[in-house]
């Protein structure tokens, strides 16, 4: 049944529209609420076709606000009876005409709507001249003014519903549209948009920029970036390609190296899609205050300055991770911009193929060896811990409005997505998978799609009924669980079977396509000996091929990564690994192996004395950079543990020193690796603890002590001074001091006071984020918010728990939605005892009403919690 008259003429309203019919609309009048609702983007999609916008923009140096001129030229529907709503938010609409009309604007502060009697059947004109202000918190059109030179830059940022701050529209995933764009902006500006300027001209103090009309494209792809950018071209490969960022950092900044994992993957993906790239041009802007690490805007993708800028230049692990992201945006261009979703459900396919695009690319594009180690500690791990939370969803899920769409930009959407985007390639195989993925983008360039349109290409190049695959996958939440059991008569195998246990969340049984394989010990390597490719589907599978094989010391069920699945080791495994897991060849096999190890410290079956144990037995001969950066990892969040165990006994107290020290070896470990000393200074410094590690941090900072091959960088400089705030140790106001005076980094200087164990001080900080002024940035609130509690304080942080938590409904009723999840994300915590989680638990039960990402974000604090009082309570 149709749970609303609404629902069901919204429906008739799409069938008629799809048929062809002439359409008589009539709907509800839409709340003035600041969200899109997918029924309200479902009327005006069948009312609206056929839209062209033609943008005009004058852009200054001084004022808090821009003007703009908007014309929108687009189809309406015959016999079209409703009213037709323009997205524009809180904005000053300065006039409106339609049809070359003047007529009185019926707008208050998230749309105006346009009455049916000023409107005609076929081609209609709507021009709105308006003032909007630039943004403060990184959506719509933000503005930033550098502290050093007082340059302005500005860009753009709309995903999901965030067009319409700088420019009124039908924003809206399908609602396609070519942009004709025109901007008056400050002589010493360059602008960059999704096509490139035709034509500049002067204008006094200002010059006139002109950019024609593309590709029919979604507004929230559509983009301006304006500012002083110093800009580096590249004409050497098929298309031109340009990158920008404030003169400020340009000196830090290797743009060879952008230019060529972009230049390779641009190639790759033509190749791949065999459609050739679609938009002409390609530039690349590295912007501040980012929210994001990148946006795929059409033609002018914007990325993360803090992400991917760094003073001392950038790691192996830092290039993979730029890499990764190139590739990504580049993938949007064919998956999410020439072929776009149809509504926000989309969004998990949108981001988990370019995801899974990306590792291909680097992989067989980029030539990067451990590209798909790098997909399993970045990717698939985010997804295992995503859906093991009690927040876990399933990857195809309703989204009825814009406000659940941005809550759902997660784990699920991009990791677990990514990992069944991988394991479909799998199960159709991967030529089959290619070939589909190519008669989908053909069919549908330029236009929307659904799921279903997307599995059909694929079962229909595959041969394939997809039906439960999808059912399983995508419509049932949650991780399945495997693991193995071999038994053995005279040195053979006599039966091998692997066992599936289901998620809680779900009980789905689902059909895994993996690799088994049998290791063997020979001359301190652990190597492969044999592997049986199995389809497992059940609660166990005999695996028959392994019948009579030699009996193997270890056994793995999933071998080479291809199953998105949790292994459970077994003891016997377990004290296989604890002598010889550094010994095994595959530099993959091992990373997945620690993450197992790791998984067992989290789940409270293995104790973290016991994992440590195994770490430092096994460090010294590990010479993967990727696994020793892992590894690091992995002794902070132990170090975490430990210092969040509430307990005054000297063994933690003595653990916590092993980890300062072991982390200090390695840092001299080997002198002439420099991006090993350099992720290891800086694994030494976030564990430094004691007044012997803090000795050290102060002694590299003075210069008393030299680490070999590893520049003191500002940022590196930085680190250690806030380091040694956080304990009040020995003269850190003066080190404070003496750093800010040589770069002046006010953010910088501030998390370094705000991490002293001063409980006066964060009380008024705590007030301030309650009481928050929009004119403080989000970005910089957001870092404080991270860092005003570390681990050492909880102590301090339990003294304000009630009063943060109690704060969170002013927040809500006063705030946006990115400051509230900043503030329930980042300020709300747990603190790792049995009062914490009752506080929690209470919170909980109180805040049931809040928007669904605030209530959730809640929730994964309080499993959290619960989880740290669990391995706690194991530990101690």
């Amino acid at each position: 049944m149709f749970k609303s008259i609404q629902a069901l003429s919204a429906i008739l309203v799409s069938l008629l529209a799809i048929s062809g019919c002439t359409t008589t609309t009539t709907m509800t009048p839409r709340p003035q609420i600041s969200q899109l609702t997918e029924q309200q983007a479902k009327q005006r999609s069948a009312q609206v076709q056929s839209v062209d916008y033609r943008l005009s923009l004058k852009l200054a140096k001084q004022g808090d606000n821009f003007s703009g001129q908007m014309t929108m030229n687009f189809e309406l529907a015959a016999n079209n009876q409703a009213p037709l709503s323009v997205d524009f938010h809180q904005g000053t609409i300065d006039s409106l005409k339609v049809n070359g009309k003047t007529i009185a604007s019926d707008y208050q502060q998230y749309f105006l709507t346009i009455a049916p009697e000023h409107l005609k059947p076929g081609r209609n004109q709507i021009e709105i001249a308006y003032t909007a202000p630039y943004a403060s918190n990184g959506i719509g059109l933000h503005r930033y003014i550098d502290k050093e030179s007082g340059d302005i830059y500005l860009y753009s940022d709309f995903q999901p519903y965030n067009a319409n701050r700088m420019f009124p529209s039908f924003d809206q995933p399908n609602l396609k549209a070519t942009f004709t764009l025109d901007v008056i902006a400050p002589n010493d500006w360059q602008l960059i948009s999704t096509t490139k300027e035709h034509k500049i001209e002067d204008a006094g103090d200002n010059k006139h920029w002109f950019f024609p009309a593309g590709k029919r494209i979604t507004t929230y792809v559509f983009s301006l970036h304006a500012g002083p950018y110093h800009v580096w071209q590249d004409n050497s490969g098929k298309y031109p390609l340009r990158l920008f960022a404030r003169k400020e950092v340009a000196k830090d900044i290797d743009a060879e190296f952008w230019f060529e994992v972009t230049h390779k993957s641009l190639d790759f993906l033509e190749r791949y899609f065999d459609i050739d790239y679609p938009y002409g041009k390609y530039d690349q802007i590295i912007v501040p205050d980012y929210n994001s690490g990148a946006m795929e805007n059409v033609a002018a993708v914007t990325f993360n300055e803090e992400a991917f800028v760094s003073q001392s230049g950038l790691t192996k692990g830092e290039k993979d991770e730029l890499s990764d992201t190139i590739a990504h945006e580049a993938a949007h261009m064919w998956f999410g911009n020439l072929v776009t979703m149809d509504w926000w459900n989309g969004l998990w396919l949108n981001e988990s193929f370019a995801s899974y695009m990306a590792i291909l690319t680097m992989d067989e594009g980029l030539g990067i060896k451990d590209a798909w180690t790098t997909f399993n500690s970045n990717f698939k791990s985010w997804g295992y811990r995503s859906d093991q939370r009690v927040t876990t969803h399933p990857i195809e899920l309703p989204v009825p409005n814009t406000d659940v769409a941005t809550s759902i930009f997660d784990g699920i959407t991009y990791g677990k997505g990514a990992a069944v985007v991988a394991q479909l390639s799998q199960f159709v195989g991967k030529e089959a998978f290619k070939q589909g993925i190519r008669n989908y983008m053909k069919k549908y360039a330029q236009g929307n799609t659904t799921l279903d349109d997307f599995i059909a290409e694929l079962a229909s190049a595959s041969g394939k009924d997809l039906s439960r695959w999808t059912r399983d996958w995508l419509y049932a939440a949650g991780v399945n669980t495997i693991y193995t059991n071999i038994e053995c008569e005279n040195g053979k195998v006599s039966k091998a079977t692997i066992y599936q246990q289901p998620d809680n969340s779900s009980g789905t049984i689902r059909q895994h396509k993996l690799r088994l394989g049998f290791y063997q010990l020979n001359e301190d390597k652990v190597s492969l000996s044999q592997h049986f490719d199995v389809l497992i589907d059940g609660p166990s599978n005999d695996i028959a091929g392994a019948k009579g094989q030699a009996c193997p010391p270890f056994v793995y069920a999933n071998t080479d990564d291809l199953g998105y699945v949790k292994v459970d080791l077994k003891p016997q495994s377990v004290a296989f690994l604890q002598q010889n897991l550094s010994k095994f060849t595959d530099e993959q096999l091992r990373t997945m192996l620690w993450q197992d190890l790791w998984e067992k410290v989290e789940k409270a079956s293995m104790t973290i004395e016991d994992f440590l144990s195994v770490l430092n037995s096994q460090y010294a001969q590990e010479q993967s950079f990727n696994v020793r950066s892992l590894l690091n990892g992995f002794s902070y969040s132990a170090f975490r543990y430990l210092s969040k165990s509430g307990s005054s006994d000297a063994q933690v107290a003595e653990r916590m020193q092993q980890i300062e020290r072991f982390m200090w070896q390695q840092v001299n470990l080997d002198p002439s690796d420099v991006e090993r000393q350099k992720d290891a200074l800086y694994s030494f410094v976030i564990v430094a603890h004691t007044p012997w590690g803090l000795e050290k941090v102060r002694q590299i900072f003075t210069g008393d002590l030299t680490i070999e091959q590893v520049p003191t960088t500002p940022d590196m400089r930085w680190s250690l001074v806030q380091r040694l705030n956080r304990y009040n140790y020995k003269d850190y106001q003066a080190l404070t001091q003496q750093m800010f005076a040589e770069d002046d980094d006010e953010q910088e200087k501030t998390l370094a006071e705000i991490v002293r164990p001063d409980f006066a001080g964060k009380t008024t900080l705590v007030n301030r984020f309650i009481h928050q002024s929009d004119a403080e940035k989000l970005s910089i609130m957001r870092t404080q918010m991270r860092w005003i509690f570390p681990d050492s304080q909880l102590a301090l942080y339990e003294r304000l728990q009630q009063q943060i938590i109690d704060g969170l409904a002013q927040v809500a009723e006063n705030s946006g939605y990115l400051y509230q999840n900043a503030y329930a994300s980042r300020l709300i915590k747990g603190a790792c005892s049995e009062q914490s989680v009752k506080r929690l638990e209470q919170a909980v039960e109180r805040y049931r009403d809040l928007t669904p990402s605030l209530y959730d974000s809640l929730r994964v604090t309080l499993q959290s919690d619960q989880k740290c009082l669990k391995v706690r309570q194991f530990n101690f």
